[in-house]
């Protein structure tokens, strides 16, 4: 992780700590490009550092400490001041090579390469040669201080397709694209202001059929020292071509995602986020603005969400379910979230995720099963459900009883008060069962104005009587409608089976019903065992 800076100059005190522990380091300062840019006016290195005229911190290295040196820098321009160890190119010197961000104080990174033993000095490499076929990517010349072209190398030919006698003698701002003149002139007034100094910049260039061609041009000032300033052109058009391919890639992506209906976002290595769409911040209740703790905050469940997390970045895609809070609300929102790994050569880099919300389709979900296993005028279970849960209790092997319920001259009620009335006494009844019952029991209605209550556990026939008893006195108080009380009875039957007895549910329920009919002939709300 990178180290935490204040204000006042602290990455000018921390380069200038590291500069006085490695006296004849090489340093340089870095564009965000990863270029090699000039130091900063005003800012004193001293006499003792060498200066590199080398393009950037990967030709320093050996080509095995390439990879390493990218990796560093991608590290360093996320914020990180990073230390790695390397070794000069074409030398055994190792050395650490240090990135420190100065962006804020300095507006660059400095790089410093210093060899291990703190005091040695480090000899700059040459710059690399141009690998053999490729010298018509690169062309050197010559310029006057007003510009003009004095000489050209013949790889201007092969890159540009122009004569070198047709370029010699031009002021070679003639040869730069209208849109990028004005960059070129800043950079090489830059590079007039001082002896020695090179400045660089990316330029459109023209070519002898009417194209452009994009080229890095460096200027070199050597107008007190040779008389001349020293230009290379360096084709950079395959990169330029793949960063313009990568940018309508990534455009694609961001439209994509922004016009998905789902919640997408991106973490990292280090679980910072680094992108989230549009619709994520609607389904959180969040802005764009807000940072990542509180879009967190939303989750009520933020230890399964670190698992899921840390899971996903060990590499393992995670799929789970989340309850959010949208913030600022009460507002519940049941979502799914999909987590995949992001890897490059086996190493995982972050990880993508979609959060849908699924509320609609769970509530769907929940009703349609509220549905298919409730009766929906009592709130008790209906037929099968309430069978079920009774062949679940015995094949568990406990004792269960049935409670047998059948409400009397129920079609008196509904003639004499109307259909209305006999809907309020059911589910009066329905209501008083379940409050006459345990919470893990079952209330089930079996069709019309009969129910039936299902107890496991009760341990003895005697429960099971004291059960069914309290079942009927509970239905003796009149059911209140419209001003009027109506007076319910019902008939109780119940049976009880120990547990291990070999019965199936239809039996056991058959024997309650007996006891409820045998229970009609005793007035006043009795019940019978069977």
């Amino acid at each position: 992780m990178g180290n935490e800076k204040d204000d006042g100059g602290s990455a000018s005190r921390e380069l200038a700590a590291v500069l006085r522990d490695h006296p004849g380091a090489i340093v340089a300062a870095v564009g965000d490009d990863g270029l090699f840019v000039p130091v900063p006016e005003g800012l004193d290195l001293g006499d003792d550092h060498h200066r590199t005229g080398l393009r950037s911190a990967t030709d320093l290295v050996d080509g095995v400490d390439r990879a390493a040196v990218i990796a560093a820098w991608e590290r360093a321009r996320s914020g990180d001041d990073v230390t790695i160890d390397a070794r000069l190119r074409d030398t055994d010197t190792a050395g650490r090579m240090h990135f420190i961000d100065a962006r804020d104080e300095l507006g660059v990174h400095f790089m410093v390469f210093a060899v291990d033993d703190g005091g040695g000095r480090v000899e700059v490499p040459e710059s690399p040669p141009i690998p053999e076929g490729s010298q018509a990517k690169v062309v050197r010349s010559r310029k006057d201080g007003l510009a003009v072209l004095v000489d050209l190398d013949h790889n201007v030919s092969e890159l540009l397709g122009w004569r070198v006698e047709a370029m010699v003698g031009v002021r070679s701002l003639e040869f730069i694209h209208p849109d990028d003149q004005d960059e070129a002139i800043a950079a090489w007034m830059d590079m007039l202001s001082a002896p020695g100094l090179t400045t660089r910049a990316r330029l459109r260039h023209a070519c002898a059929d009417g194209g452009w061609l994009w080229l890095d041009i460096s200027n070199r000032n050597l107008l007190d020292e040779a008389g001349h300033v020293e230009c290379e052109m360096v084709d950079v058009s395959e990169e330029v071509a793949a960063q313009e391919a990568l940018a309508a890639s990534e455009q694609v992506l961001r439209r994509l995602t922004e016009s998905m209906p789902v919640g997408v976002f991106h973490i990292d290595a280090d679980e910072r986020l680094q992108l989230a769409n549009a619709r994520l911040h609607e389904i959180l209740g969040t802005l764009p603005g807000d940072d990542q703790a509180t879009m967190l905050s939303t989750v009520r469940d933020e230890m399964a969400f670190d698992r899921a997390l840390a899971a996903v970045l060990a590499g393992t895609d995670v799929d789970l379910e989340l309850e959010i809070q949208v913030l600022g609300t009460l507002d519940i929102r049941r979502c799914t979230l999909a987590l995949r790994a992001l890897t490059v050569d086996g190493a995982v880099t972050g990880a993508v995720g979609v959060l849908t919300d699924v509320t609609e389709s769970v509530r769907l979900r929940e009703e349609l099963e509220r549905r298919a296993t409730m009766d929906d005028l009592t709130g008790c279970f209906n037929r099968a459900s309430v069978l079920e849960a009774l062949e679940a209790f015995l094949a568990s092997g406990t004792d269960v009883a049935v409670v047998y319920v059948d409400v009397d001259d129920f079609k008196v009620v509904n003639d004499g008060h109307g259909h209305a009335a006999g809907d309020e006494v059911l589910q009066a009844v329905g209501a008083r069962l379940r409050s006459a019952v345990r919470e893990h029991d079952a209330v089930g209605r079996m069709g019309g104005d009969e129910f039936v209550a299902v107890c496991a556990g009760l341990g003895s026939e005697e429960g099971a009587a004291e059960l069914a008893q309290r079942i009927a006195s509970s239905l003796r108080d009149p059911v209140g409608f419209r001003h009027q009380r109506i007076t319910v009875s019902a008939s109780v039957g119940v049976a009880w089976a120990p547990g291990g007895e070999r019965i199936d549910a239809d039996a056991l329920v058959a024997r309650a019903d007996g006891a409820m009919y045998a229970s009609k002939g005793i007035r006043g709300g009795g019940h019978t065992v069977g």
